[in-house]
């Protein structure tokens, strides 16, 4: 366990929101897609959608699903009682886990190096979650927030094999598109591994939208997959650009 001291840390009931569609997002229909045979990783179909400007996010909306352009901001936030943790995603450039006071909001206090993906709370506990995908390196972490004595401290518990992008609480489960695979975090931590080696390998997943078991879906550049939890098959639906 490695530990930072901060002053007046008081920790409160926060309630993790996971998919919130932007106000302001341009909204596109399934009728904006159709449905294509994944690509094959570094074929000319893959490339096409690689250097693509189109990123789409998805929600879930009221049982349904919903799909925007994904946003570019990379920073996840998480509010305390005595101040807010921000975390830091500057790919290749870094990044790092800031806890900032509420009574000294001009001071801040890194906790750790790394780029933050994730910032929540589950089962009363907050984590966090570090990734970085870039040339040779592909790695990510699960870390567990510790709080005593005026300190933050983080405790390392889960490793993943690729970088973690997405992510959506689903079930009691944290379910995780990474950057080549799909992970599930069931209760008690127990890491499964339900694909790896995906197509969208460079694609980016930005977000994750579940509406059952057989329908989840996954915002990607250049369209949105469908994943069936119960045969593990995906779909892939591309933008009629």
């Amino acid at each position: 366990m490695i530990r930072t001291p901060v002053n007046r840390i008081a920790l409160g009931f926060i309630l993790l929101y996971l998919s919130v569609i932007p106000a302001t997002a341009q909204s596109y229909s399934t009728l904006d897609f159709v449905k294509t045979q994944p690509p094959l990783y570094s074929t000319d179909a893959w490339y096409v959608l690689n250097t693509s400007t189109d990123n789409f996010s998805v929600f879930n909306k009221n049982g349904e699903l919903a799909i925007t352009k994904a946003g570019g901001d990379t920073n996840t936030q998480f509010k305390l009682q005595g101040g807010k943790l921000i975390g830091i995603d500057n790919g290749e450039f870094g990044g790092y886990l800031n806890f900032i006071p509420k009574d000294t909001p001009t001071v801040s206090r890194q906790i750790k190096s790394g780029n933050i993906k994730l910032i929540f709370q589950f089962n009363d506990t907050i984590y966090f979650i570090e990734g970085l995908a870039h040339l040779s390196v592909n790695k990510g972490a699960l870390y567990r927030l510790d709080t005593a004595n005026k300190t933050i401290g983080y405790t390392p518990l889960i490793g993943f094999e690729d970088a973690p992008e997405a992510f959506a609480i689903y079930n009691n489960t944290l379910m995780i598109a990474s950057h080549q695979s799909f992970y599930i975090i069931h209760n008690g931590l127990k890491k499964e591994v339900v694909l790896r080696n995906v197509f969208w390998r460079s694609l980016y997943p930005n977000s994750i939208a579940v509406i059952d078991d057989k329908h989840v879906y996954i915002g990607i550049r250049g369209g949105y997959v469908r994943l069936n939890l119960n045969t593990k098959n995906i779909t892939f639906y591309k933008y009629r650009s």
